[in-house]
Order: structure tokens, then C-alpha cells, then sequence
């Protein structure tokens, strides 16, 4: 029906109920959300790190040499950490994609991706 269309969810549902299986759908979804949220984690933590310090800093709770001795050096390992982080998550490519949502439309993989950016390994 047309009222499938209203979001990506309700497509992918309508999909799976012919011949799919709408557990396995549901359960390679939440599976693929948690590199999702962690990821918005690791920015959330990125973004906020620098406005907590300067609202210390103002507020007197960090002295000015403080704030400037650690204040960079931390953004900057963060920021590594998140694209070493992501690295990894980016990496994790779920094998049950092509059962639960390729293999009921009758589709298949002809060259299934090895993992990596951009394919590679």
C-alpha cells in the first residue's frame, strides 16, 4: 500500500512481510543501532567537552592555566579517539543484511562488502 511509504520503517516492514522474516528484521535493527548511538555518543562528548570547560572556567571552578594545560590537549585525544572509533565502526558490516532484507524481494549480493571505508579490508 501507498501508506507504506511514510518512512523508511514502514517500507522495510512492508518488504519483510512478503516472504521476509520480520524477526530477524527487527533483530538485525537493533543490532545496527548500537555503532548508531555510540557513534552520536563519541560527537555528543566532542561537542560538549569544550562549552563544560569554558562554564568551568568562567564559573572559577578551573583556573585559567588549568583550562589552557588541558583543555586542548583532551579535545585532541578525543577527537582521535572518536575517528579511531568510528574506524571500528564503520567496519562492522552485518552478514544478515542480505537474509533479512535483500532475500525477500529476491535480490541478492553479487559481491558482498568486506568491511572497511570504501570496501576495503
Amino acid at each position: 500500500e501507498i501508506s507504506a511509504l511514510r518512512s523508511w520503517s514502514t517500507l522495510f516492514e512492508a518488504l519483510v512481510m512478503q516472504g521476509g522474516d520480520p524477526e530477524a528484521l527487527a533483530a538485525s535493527r537493533r543490532q545496527d543501532r548500537r555503532p548508531l548511538l555510540e557513534w552520536f555518543g563519541w560527537a555528543t562528548v566532542l561537542a560538549l567537552f569544550p562549552l563544560v570547560n569554558v562554564w568551568l572556567y568562567l564559573f572559577g571552578v578551573l583556573s585559567r592555566q588549568a583550562f589552557l594545560n588541558y583543555t586542548s590537549p583532551a579535545i585532541l585525544i578525543l577527537a582521535v579517539l572518536m575517528l579511531v572509533r568510528t574506524y571500528f565502526l564503520l567496519k562492522r558490516i552485518s552478514p544478515d543484511d542480505e537474509r533479512t532484507i535483500y532475500a525477500p524481494l529476491g535480490l541478492r549480493l553479487s559481491d558482498p562488502p568486506r568491511g572497511g571505508l570504501a570496501g576495503r579490508s
